[in-house]
């Protein structure tokens, strides 16, 4: 997982726990969950996952709003940058993918 997070980091400026929460964050059915449920479906704590959103916040990656109904908690939701650095991601593991044991 360490080489792999180096390639997405040159690449892509993220990681690959980046990458699941991006793609996590992509879903329709996912797109308005509190920060601790996303935390139980990533297995991580949810105070990881608050610094993982404030960093991808902080490149324009997801935003963050108050939950209506509990203020205490967080919504993180994927920006089109956001969507468009997964889709880049995707499309080049692709590539690699379908390229892999070829000379």
């Amino acid at each position: 997982m360490a080489a792999l997070d180096v390639r997405l980091r040159g690449a892509h400026g993220v990681t690959l726990r980046d990458v699941l929460l991006l793609e996590l964050l992509s879903r329709p059915d996912r797109r308005a969950h509190r920060i601790c449920v996303l935390a139980q479906t990533l297995g991580v704590s949810p105070g990881a996952l608050v610094g993982q959103v404030r960093r991808l916040e902080e490149r324009g990656l997801v935003t963050r709003s108050p939950c209506q109904r509990d203020r205490r908690g967080i919504l993180p939701r994927i920006t089109s940058e956001g969507y468009a650095r997964l889709h880049a991601v995707l499309d080049s593991q692709a590539y690699i993918g379908s390229t892999a044991g070829t000379d």
